[in-house]
């Protein structure tokens, strides 16, 4: 089969493609004289889905680099609302002829599923497209540990949703194999198969790769934790915090490596199964295929897999460890300077100066703590007479957490 996706020029005519769709398929819902729950829930679904993409839209405008993974998925999501559109218009015209008075909900079919299912379908490609985005603004703008670990959550959930589906269309194409088994001499094509096999194993060589990184991100972690008390000089105030933090990084690297492993498991199952069915369908045929219904299921199988290495991807960079560099910063006399992070970064700073008379921090600490020092500050800024000359009574000549 050829690839579905090669005549498009750029990610972004996709993306255009996708929010055209997902709207014309909306207008059809609108046009519906009902508030029927089916109705309501995917037409919430759809405009959604709509702002997804519109975010996408912009973001590609600033860097198509970081989507090229969700060409697929993009495709599938603008093809699968206008293949589902001519559904509903064409089972509506066979009912009533009116779409305002269609109430035959169980009729419309989308790769052998419901409505519900295909707003399930829908979910899916709203979810992957949201962890691509939230992948790409993590290497860009530093978060809070909370939004990290909800931004996990959405991983986990978003690759169970999707396993779910794979499954699912895997056992309508299994089924369609066993309907017809033997009863002709059409071939079933046993490369699609082989094909899940190697992704299968391709996403157990993704988990080893990243439990092999997070373990050596929780082993730097450990080392750091241990060192004594004179390698960090004064363990009060915000050092402390970042003991914490170190601590609590431990823990959720080590909760990471156990998910890992349980999924890796899991993997292992599947190809099992996988194996198993590829030996069964060896010279195994089927009689009059419907040819268009199987290449929707094989292009929505590959879909799948490439959201779910968009998930992968998403996880190992919300793994990875991120550093705040400071280079060559300098401040002149009688300046003050506060340069810190309060997410729990990691610092990298060199070149580091500051002039006489001047207060300079820069580090790790918590809100409190830089709250603290703000308002110790504000009340020790030397006063000066009208002349300019600094009153004596009341000079310092301070410089905190400066670096060669």
């Amino acid at each position: 089969m050829a690839d579905p996706i090669s005549a498009a020029s750029a990610i972004i005519t996709l993306v255009t493609f996708g929010i055209k769709s997902s709207s014309a398929l909306y207008q059809t819902f609108k046009d519906f004289d009902s508030h029927h729950r089916y109705v309501r829930e995917l037409k919430a679904e759809l405009d959604a889905l709509s702002l997804v993409l519109a975010s996408l839209h912009q973001a590609i405008l600033d860097d198509e680099g970081d989507f090229l993974l969700l060409k697929l998925p993009l495709f599938r999501c603008g093809s699968a609302c206008v293949d589902f559109n001519m559904v509903v218009k064409n089972v509506a015209k066979q009912s009533h002829g009116s779409l305002a008075y269609f109430r035959d909900w169980a009729r419309l079919k989308y790769l052998g599923d419901d409505i519900e299912g295909f707003k399930a379908l829908l979910a899916g490609y709203k979810s992957t497209i949201t962890i691509a985005l939230c992948d790409a603004n993590l290497r860009k703008t530093t978060i809070t540990a909370k939004a990290l670990d909800e931004y996990q959550e959405l991983i986990e959930n978003t690759v169970s949703d999707l396993e779910g589906n794979l499954q699912n269309i895997d056992e309508k194409l299994q089924a369609l194999v066993t309907a017809g088994a033997n009863v002709s001499q059409i071939d079933f094509d046993e490369q699609k198969i082989q094909v899940e096999r190697e992704c299968v194993q391709q996403c157990l060589d993704i988990c080893a790769e990243l439990s092999s990184h997070i373990e050596k991100g929780q082993s730097s972690a450990s080392q750091n934790l241990l060192l004594s008390p004179e390698d960090y000089g004064d363990q009060r105030g915000p050092l402390n915090t970042a003991a914490s933090a170190r601590q609590a990084t431990i823990t959720v690297l080590g909760d990471c490596r156990e998910r890992l492993a349980y999924t890796s498991s899991q993997l292992n199952i599947h190809l099992t199964d996988v194996l198993r069915r590829l030996d069964t369908l060896q010279g195994q045929t089927f009689a009059y295929p419907d040819f268009k219904e199987q290449n929707r299921m094989q292009e929505e199988i590959k879909s799948i897999k490439q959201s779910l290495a968009v998930c992968a991807k998403a996880s190992k960079d919300a793994s990875t460890d991120r550093v705040n560099m400071f280079d060559e910063v300098s401040l002149g006399e009688d300046g003050h300077q506060v340069i810190v992070s309060t997410v729990g970064d990691l610092i990298n700073a060199r070149r580091v100066s500051a002039g006489a008379r001047s207060t300079q921090l820069l580090g790790q600490m918590s809100d409190l703590t830089l709250q603290s020092i703000g308002q110790r500050q504000s009340h020790s800024i030397p006063n000066q007479d009208p002349s300019g000359q600094e009153d004596n009574t009341s000079s310092s000549n301070k410089r905190h957490g400066s670096f060669a």
